[in-house]
């Protein structure tokens, strides 16, 4: 899997993780304390968040959260991405982002 820096990922990047992901597994977007982006396929929900700053909600399996047609899906994509910028600046003032709609 792909993984990015908080500091320089761009939108494209971030489209790229989603669509990278493989939706017949649950997926969850973590952001490491050390600032590393990725998409996480072994490990959901609320397990091994000792290094992890923040991070989505769990994507469940069969519901086209991610891969090349959620990639694409802008507002998705764009809300996900400035929500997780802006925790980011906060100071990861939140640990667990389930609203950027």
């Amino acid at each position: 899997m792909s993984k990015y820096n908080i500091v320089t990922i761009t939108i494209d990047d971030f489209k790229e993780l989603i669509a990278n992901g493989d939706d017949t597994h649950d997926n969850q977007i973590r952001i490491r304390k050390n600032g590393e982006v990725f998409l996480s396929q072994d490990t959901v929900g609320a397990d091994d968040l000792d290094d992890i700053a923040f991070r989505f909600e769990t994507f469940d399996a069969l519901n086209d959260y991610v891969g090349k047609a959620a990639s694409q899906d802008e507002k998705f994509v764009t809300g996900m991405f400035n929500a997780m910028k802006e925790n980011w600046e906060k100071g990861s003032p939140m640990t667990y982002l389930d609203n950027w709609r």
